[in-house]
């Protein structure tokens, strides 16, 4: 365990704000959750995650997070290179909400990492993203200026389509939590980005992070990001 509050200043850190969080602590039923890896080009990959949820239940897992390791194959456009398709989508969340009465939550990155995201969509809009230097899908960070050909802003016209599609997955049992992922951001692309709007970096960041989660929390559903 680390002492994040070494340091810190009292003032920061009220007797109240500690009594509310030990209460919501006591309250709140405990969370076990388990990532799982979504690889199409493995195959069988589909019923092997299956199974595994059938396995995590037993095991006491309460909340299984599926990773994005592809561009989704979704109906609006966004890859073709290889993702899951909706109705694999479909059936893999369906069966872990509905039939194990577990909690799927879905991943999607949002802002780095766009080359998972957006797939082909990078290649037919280009200046949709900035190219940093890390390697591969990792190096792409959305441009939140961009604006498709009919005028439409990045996020309305593919970011919060491409969410509704991902919850329309779900079945009886509705999304509770969504995962934005928001790790690893490269370095050169945000800069990149934050240069184009005469901001800083860090707050180029926080405005993107608040855009995105802020979205998520007006439909009802519980933003999850990594902390790095």
């Amino acid at each position: 365990p680390v002492d994040y509050t070494r340091g810190m200043k009292a003032a920061w850190l009220p007797a109240a704000w500690f009594a509310l969080c030990l209460g919501l602590s006591a309250a709140a039923a405990p969370v076990y959750s388990i990532h799982f890896e979504m690889d199409p080009k493995r195959p069988g990959w589909l019923a092997q995650l299956k199974g595994e949820a059938t396995r995590a239940k037993e095991l006491g897992y309460t909340h299984i997070i599926l990773i994005q390791r592809a561009a989704y194959r979704l109906d609006m456009g966004a890859g073709t290179k290889g993702g899951a398709t909706p109705a694999e989508l479909k059936e893999l969340i369906r069966h872990i909400g509905d039939t194990l009465d577990l909690e799927p939550i879905i991943e999607l990155k949002m802002f780095g990492k766009q080359g998972l995201t957006l797939g082909d969509l990078i290649e037919k809009y280009p200046g949709i993203t900035y190219k940093g230097k890390t390697a591969g899908w990792m190096a792409d960070v959305l441009n939140p200026q961009f604006r498709l050909p009919d005028g439409r802003g990045v996020y309305e016209g593919v970011s919060w389509p491409l969410i509704d599609e991902l919850l329309s997955f779900y079945g009886k049992k509705k999304a509770k939590y969504f995962h934005i992922g928001w790790d690893e951001l490269d370095k050169d692309g945000l800069e990149q980005a934050a240069r184009a709007e005469n901001l800083a970096p860090p707050s180029l960041w926080a405005r993107e992070f608040n855009r995105v989660t802020g979205h998520l929390i007006r439909k009802g559903i519980t933003p999850l990001a990594y902390g790095d």
